[in-house]
């Protein structure tokens, strides 16, 4: 199966990961070396099923607006987390 992403989407995603790069470098500067660990492996849980979603993978396969609103809801989310010791 293959995936035609418009320009506006290829925008949107290059600039929502941009995002989630900024917000790695914070969580970088600020969390112990445990939660670190667990965000990164969750920002690699991301980043893999948003490239299953480009794939056409029907698992992870939902309309543009909706992944929008879950980032956008994960990443206000990753704001929040308190800092574990």
């Amino acid at each position: 199966m293959t995936v035609t992403i418009s320009p506006e989407t290829e925008s949107l995603l290059r600039e929502q990961a941009g995002r989630m790069g900024q917000d790695a470098d914070v969580l970088a500067d600020t969390l112990p070396q445990q939660a670190l660990a667990e965000a990164a492996r969750d920002f690699e849980e991301s980043c893999t099923a948003i490239a299953e979603a480009l794939a056409g993978d029907p698992a992870h396969d939902i309309p543009l607006e909706q992944y929008q609103a879950r980032f956008e809801a994960e990443r206000e989310a990753w704001r929040r987390k308190p800092e574990t010791a």
